[in-house]
């Protein structure tokens, strides 16, 4: 497979009379671009903002973020999402580089949302507080059917439609300069046949995850997919099943530094076979039944190693380290990705299940780790969500702490509520980094 990748640079989003993209400059028409997100009229009350690196700006409740690209040859963006089902990982897409469509809302349903500072302390725990956002505040538009599933995923939808619209501006532009991939099995090398699991929290419990040709992975245990369809809009993020640091979003999948570490590695040290998304179940005496049957994948594909990333903490551990287990006792070298959860203050009152054969572990930072952070000067959203609605990594009142959001506007979180703070897919250096 092959896959041309034309690359523009964002150095500033505005507003204006019309919709387009020049010298680095991409000009939004507001009443297009709200027309455009809204296309099925479930949201209502939107509003567009731009939040830059460096603005005193806050965005919460966060609820995923998009990255945009183009099809010339007019197919859609994220196929069988947005637009007639198409195959992707081929051919050739433009990126607008350095921005993305993030979406907000008014409440956090489920506690499923995040939260990106654009300045300050909080801006280190996020990839987004490093890009030029295009912000869109909104609320469903039938409050009878205000279900945390149903928001998040109208919302994801909405950030999808609204990316798509925006990438038509480069139609009939020159791309700055290419990124080329040329994918085939390089099995005639002798190099070490390595495949990259990505762990989904994808129980059915009528929340939407991970959708993949716009077909909703929730609860399908097993699917195996092209590297370089990852980075052709052929998934699209997780609907608001994880909390803020481990939501999957859209923009993640499109640039995630793993998919393209290993590419980069492909032919050169290693025989990059792909990637499997992979689910949990919730019931402990199925966890085992799973485990084996990525194991038996594994060796049916003739993997020499693997690289597992988790998806979130706590039920999934299981599942989680079961795989790595079962792998390294089948002489499939086993490397895991994850975040530790050592509980706020380094106090964790439980235990998690643990096997001694997964012996090899990056771990990502301390997704409990607290922080104090200003006041910042404007919110795109709605800072008293932290006040009347339930969120990870915040909370209403702590008898040590006191509340999350203070009388001055300032905050006192833990580092779940940052939107894709993990960096499980590569979004940090200690997940892919040269030594």
């Amino acid at each position: 497979m092959k896959l041309e990748i034309g690359k523009f640079h964002v150095r500033d989003v505005r507003f204006g009379e019309r919709t387009k993209f020049s010298d680095g400059v991409l000009t939004v028409d507001r009443e297009e671009a709200v027309e455009a997100l809204n296309r099925d009229g479930k949201l209502r009350d939107i509003s567009l903002h731009i939040a830059r690196p460096g603005d005193s700006v806050r965005i919460i409740p966060a609820k995923t973020a998009a990255g945009v690209i183009y099809r010339p040859d007019g197919r859609a963006a994220f196929p069988g999402y947005t637009g007639p089902v198409a195959m992707a990982g081929q051919g050739t897409v433009y990126s607008l580089e350095g921005m993305s469509v993030v979406a907000a809302g008014r409440r956090s349903l489920q506690g499923m949302n995040g939260m990106i500072d654009m300045t300050g302390p909080g801006a280190e725990l996020t990839p987004y507080s490093r890009l030029v956002n295009l912000v869109f505040v909104a609320e469903n538009a039938d409050p009878d059917e205000n279900i945390p599933h149903m928001d998040n995923v109208r919302f994801m939808k909405a950030s999808c439609c609204l990316a798509e619209y925006l990438g038509r501006a480069l139609k009939d532009c020159e791309p700055e300069e290419w990124e080329r991939y040329d994918w085939e099995d390089a099995g005639d090398k002798g190099l070490p046949r390595v495949m990259f699991f990505m762990q989904q929290c994808n129980i059915p419990k009528g929340l939407e995850g991970t959708s993949y040709y716009g077909y909703d992975l929730t609860a399908v245990p097993v699917t195996v997919v092209q590297p370089l369809e990852w980075l052709d809009g052929a998934l699209t993020g997780d609907g608001g099943s994880l909390p803020g640091n481990a939501i999957r979003t859209t923009y993640g999948f499109l640039h995630a530094p793993i998919i393209k570490r290993l590419l980069a590695e492909h032919g050169k040290t290693i025989n990059f076979a792909g990637s499997v998304l992979v689910g949990h179940v919730e019931p402990v005496d199925k966890k085992q039944q799973i485990a084996n049957m990525y194991v038996s994948l594994a060796k049916t594909l003739k993997l020499d190693a693997v690289i597992e990333m988790e998806s979130h903490c706590g039920n999934v551990d299981v599942d989680y380290m079961m795989t790595l287990g079962g792998l390294e006792r089948e002489g499939i070298r086993t490397v895991g990705i994850l975040a530790e959860n050592n509980g706020r203050d380094g106090r964790n009152p439980g235990k998690t299940y643990t096997d001694e054969a997964a012996d090899a572990i990056v771990s990502t930072g301390n997704a409990c780790e607290v922080y104090e952070l200003p006041r910042l000067d404007m919110v795109y959203g709605n800072i008293d969500t932290l006040k009347e609605d339930p969120h990870w990594g915040a909370w209403k009142y702590d008898a040590a702490r006191g509340p999350s959001l203070r009388k001055d506007g300032s905050l006192i979180v833990d580092a779940h509520i940052f939107l894709d703070h993990d960096g499980l897919l590569g979004f940090s250096e200690r997940t892919v980094r040269d030594f």
